[in-house]
């Protein structure tokens, strides 16, 4: 018996188009949503001297046979010395024997599994006339995410913002797609202002207030999923619908402080990402609806990932052999 490793080459070289990525997390928001998937409660455990956590996100496919156990690291400072901000292993079992059947790195997996979760997200929550889009952010997820949704909907600007000057010229320099018009701004007001869709991925190490909230264009799509939050106090009274792809506790993330302080909790959703997937809710009831998605993450679509990736790295001979047990 023996199990394979799937390293970062690996996975990107049998990582398929978006559509097909796109996909794949598709089927597995949709199997969270119809009880075909479980999901387990994150586990957390911060490490405070270097201003990082350690997170285990765990969840099973019913459809696919597989459970998924994957550590995921929180260490900002890691961009400084070349390394992932992002670290971690997914370790694939099967869930009948319980016998592990792979080992894939753990930091493509997140990056692709989220960015491709925030473009989903724009794809089905977006007005079909929205032409612009708005991205904080300029590497990793956020970076990915514009592609994708740039790959997938008829865009005809891009305006990229982040902290540093030379991280944004660069993104913009990279990002070339069709005719689509890209630029780097220099203020997160220049970013949003009008745009139809608002990527909030910027990397913060702590809850900062810096999105001004009440530039957020009506009919637009704010979609969200970072560690800590950018919203300003006023977020709530400024978004008319808010989409979840799954309800968790804790002072985390963009609404977290919000859930501590008591003006927001689980009555606030109005909608489930996989529910308006499957047609059996509504992504707005009036298009100047202005429309949150808060995505926490769901280990489902983790496996669903790289259940395809598997399969495509063992078709073209990829990935290490070890023995197991």
């Amino acid at each position: 018996m023996s199990l394979i490793y799937l390293s970062r080459d690996d996975l990107q070289a049998v990582c398929p188009e978006t559509g097909a990525v796109l996909s794949a997390v598709r089927d597995g928001v949709l199997a969270h949503a119809d009880d075909r998937a479980v999901a387990a409660p994150t586990l957390g455990l911060s490490v405070p001297e270097v201003d990082g956590a350690l997170y285990v996100i765990r969840g099973a496919s019913l459809d696919l046979g597989l459970t998924a156990i994957k550590s995921a690291g929180a260490f900002p400072a890691n961009r400084a010395t070349g390394l992932a901000p992002d670290p971690g292993l997914l370790v694939l079992h099967d869930s009948v024997t319980g016998v592990p059947r792979a080992i894939l790195e753990g930091s493509f997996i997140t990056t692709t599994r989220t960015a491709a979760m925030t473009a989903l997200g724009a794809i089905t929550l977006a007005r079909t006339d929205a032409r612009v889009l708005g991205c904080i952010g300029a590497r990793g997820i956020a970076a990915l995410a514009t592609r994708m949704i740039a790959e997938s909907l008829e865009l005809d600007e891009i305006r990229i913002h982040s902290a540093s000057p030379a991280s944004r010229e660069a993104a913009a320099q990279e990002l070339t797609v069709g005719n689509i018009q890209v630029r780097a701004v220099d203020s997160w007001a220049e970013c949003i202002d009008g745009a139809d869709i608002v990527i909030d991925g910027p990397g913060l190490t702590s809850h900062q207030g810096l999105l001004p909230s009440e530039r957020i264009a009506p009919g637009a799509t704010v979609i969200s999923f970072g560690a800590y939050s950018s919203f300003d106090d006023r977020i709530l009274a400024h978004i008319d619908r808010i989409i979840m792809d799954r309800w968790a506790e804790g002072s985390g993330g963009p609404l977290g402080p919000f859930i501590e302080n008591g003006q927001f909790s689980e009555t606030g959703v109005n909608a489930w990402l996989g529910d308006v997937l499957a047609g059996q809710a509504e992504a707005r009831t009036d298009p100047n609806q202005r429309v949150l998605l808060w995505h926490r993450g769901l280990g489902v679509c983790d496996i669903t990932l790289a259940a395809m990736l598997l399969e495509r790295a063992q078709h073209a001979g990829l990935g290490t052999t070890l023995p197991y047990p």
